[in-house]
């Protein structure tokens, strides 16, 4: 049976496909009679419909009803409805053309205003077609220019509940989103349709690396908690795309109905899927895994934790503050490298500007990794780094070759800025980087290598010098590795900068990315001039 919700690991539509064979046989008229070009493109808004391009072929698989027609895809493969007008005629001789073959104007059949509207491009029917790679570009760049003009969703009304905040990073340096069910206003104060597309805006900046989902669940009740068929309908919105690169979601103060509902869910959840969700009862335990001051956590569930906390006794006491960076100890030995201060390696190393956690992880890279796709955005053996790090701590000389995996020095080099007593970037520069929001390119930049010069301690500031130049570096790789400066400043923004005193907020985070971006964009002027 097809599962009603499309799981991480398949889509229904691909489930139910007949796999014909996309060149139509002189020796097989039946099937080629099914064979049809699409004559405009046509852009799906439900699951029972498909997507298409301008000149795919695609297999008709039974008669039309109320102007749509079941068609298989077969560039793709994929199944669904398709309207009547956007096909051409079974019986014209046009319609086994090749894609792109340029075609009589007269012999096109004049599109609906609706399905102008509705296709990937609102094709000028007077113009001529072009070959099929130059007409894919020009619709490729028409789209591009369609989504650039078109306005940006006005999310304010959900925003200013704070359902949704990004909460740093957890403790394999994957960014942390999180989702308090407390923040939830009364049903009918809401739009949930809108607050879906919200949770999707937010998570479209994030999904593209790996990345923790933690769910606040204490708090919903039954003024405010969105139906079963909202929930299934939001987990149809939240595709492979969305799964694939989350790694952990933790669902924090769990209760009978969130119980019963993922019960629900469970038939249409696939294992593997289903391996990525875990329960957490006690924020110690979320400490464990989360660095919880980093974290914007409602009052009141910290208030119901410190509660349930009381009524383990004497299994556990009221919750205890958690430490989100590495603080330092008495009794560390000279050879200590993760969770000390910049300075303290510099005096236990006899000089050594740039600590061997960062040297040995970017020489690696830089000779083996650059063009890695994806690197920095993957994690690592988690028992792998945490005994590379206790070697290093130890003295030991690592040797990154011997893992063979590339990803290993990445999340080792991650791992040493986050895990510092204080941020790369200090605690001082902070407030002061939140205020460069409002300037222009060129003011930003000058006002960024002002804060360097003057504020930064000359051992954090080689330090960053050094990382910044290999980010350029990485960079200068994007087409192969992926990742242009962006998508490192993501990565490595909340690594190189957080508060001593605040929670991160999504416009933090995004300042900070901002930041980020600079060093690496504009690296030459802010070191080197």
């Amino acid at each position: 049976m097809t599962s009603l919700v499309p799981s991480e690991e398949a889509d229904p539509h691909k489930m139910e496909t007949t796999l014909l064979a996309p060149e139509v046989s002189s020796e097989n008229d039946e099937v080629a009679q099914n064979l049809v070009r699409v004559f405009i493109s046509f852009v799906a808004q439900s699951e029972e419909e498909l997507n298409v391009t301008q000149g795919d072929l695609v297999a008709v698989n039974g008669d039309p009803q109320d102007g749509f027609i079941s068609c298989t895809n077969m560039e793709t493969s994929e199944r669904g409805l398709l309207p009547v007008e956007c096909l051409e005629k079974a019986d014209s001789p046009r319609s086994h053309r090749r894609r792109g073959q340029v075609v009589d104007k007269a012999e096109r059949p004049s599109p609906s205003p609706e399905l102008k509207r509705r296709s990937l491009v609102q094709t000028d029917i007077g113009n001529e077609e072009t070959d099929g790679p130059s007409q894919k570009q020009s619709t490729a760049s028409a789209t591009a220019a369609a989504a650039a003009v078109e306005a940006k969703p006005d999310f304010s009304a959900i925003e200013k509940h704070r359902i949704v905040s990004v909460g740093g990073t957890d403790r394999e340096g994957r960014p942390v989103i999180v989702s308090s069910a407390c923040r939830l206003p009364p049903s009918h104060n809401i739009d949930h349709s809108q607050l879906l597309e919200y949770l999707k805006s937010t998570l479209d900046r994030y999904v593209e690396s790996d990345y923790t989902l933690v769910y606040f669940h204490f708090g919903l009740n039954s003024s405010n908690k969105p139906g079963v068929r909202w929930l299934i309908s939001a987990y149809r919105e939240f595709d492979r795309k969305y799964k694939k690169n989350l790694k952990k979601l933790y669902i924090v103060h769990p209760s009978t109905f969130i119980k019963v509902v993922m019960g629900i869910f469970r038939p249409f959840i696939s294992v593997k899927f289903g391996r990525k969700v875990s329960y957490v009862n006690r924020l110690s335990q979320l400490s464990d895994t989360i660095y919880l001051d980093q974290l914007d956590i409602p009052d009141p569930i910290r208030e119901h934790d410190v509660e349930l906390c009381a009524k383990d006794k004497p299994k556990a006491s009221a919750q205890s503050k958690s430490t989100f960076h590495a603080r330092l100890s008495e009794g560390l030995p000279a050879t200590q490298q993760f969770g000390v201060s910049v300075s303290w390696l510099k005096e236990e190393s006899g000089g050594d500007d740039i600590p061997k956690p960062v040297q040995l992880s970017v020489e690696y890279i830089r000779a083996n990794a650059l063009d890695v796709q994806g690197i920095f955005r993957r994690a690592a053996s988690t028992a792998t780094v945490k005994q590379i790090k206790q070697r290093m701590n130890e003295g030991e000389s690592i040797k990154f070759e011997s893992f063979f995996d590339p990803h290993i020095p990445c999340v080792i080099l991650k791992t040493f800025l986050r895990e510092l007593p204080e941020p790369l970037l200090t605690y001082a520069l902070y407030e002061p980087i939140m205020l460069l929001r409002d300037l222009s390119s060129d003011e930003y930049v000058a006002a960024a290598k002002k804060l360097l010069d003057e504020l930064l301690p000359p051992q954090n500031y080689n330090i960053l010098k050094y990382i910044i130049q290999f980010l350029v570096e990485v960079a200068s790789h994007s087409d192969e590795n992926k990742m242009d400066e962006p998508n490192l400043a993501i990565v490595f923004g909340p690594n190189l900068l957080w508060s001593s005193s605040e929670a991160a907020s999504l416009t933090a985070m995004g300042h900070i990315n901002t930041f980020t971006k600079i060093l690496i964009s504009w690296y030459s002027d802010l070191f080197e001039s």
